[in-house]
């Protein structure tokens, strides 16, 4: 009986172990995704908030101090709503075409308005 006893104990440590190696496998793969995204909204934050500010910034050409500030100060909005919508979205595709495109659509507007 206690040799029967002692292989029921091991097999569960074996089960235990396969267990965490498969939940381990599964936290990298969630923090490289979290990685992934939090440099998506970093580097497209800042790409999308920094086209954002040119644009602005050049529609209000009127009195150019007030449209700078203007522009920079709503360029903080743009990345942090960049920030929310990347972490926001389940699908990582969505979560990075929510962000490309709005950049892709601002560099194409910079550059008709004469880069």
């Amino acid at each position: 009986m206690n040799t029967h006893s002692t292989l029921h104990v091991l097999d569960a440590q074996t089960v235990r172990r396969a267990k965490n190696t498969v939940s381990q496998k599964q936290i990298w793969h969630y923090r490289l995704w979290v990685a992934v995204r939090f440099a998506v909204a970093l580097i497209g934050g800042y790409a999308l908030s920094a086209l954002s500010t040119i644009i602005l910034s050049r529609l209000f050409i009127e009195d150019p101090v007030n449209a700078v500030m203007s522009a920079t100060l709503l360029s903080f909005l743009f990345h942090v709503g960049a920030f929310i919508w990347v972490f926001m979205v389940q699908q990582h595709l969505k979560a990075c075409l929510g962000i490309l495109v709005p950049v892709a659509v601002l560099y194409g507007i910079h550059m008709v308005m004469g880069a």
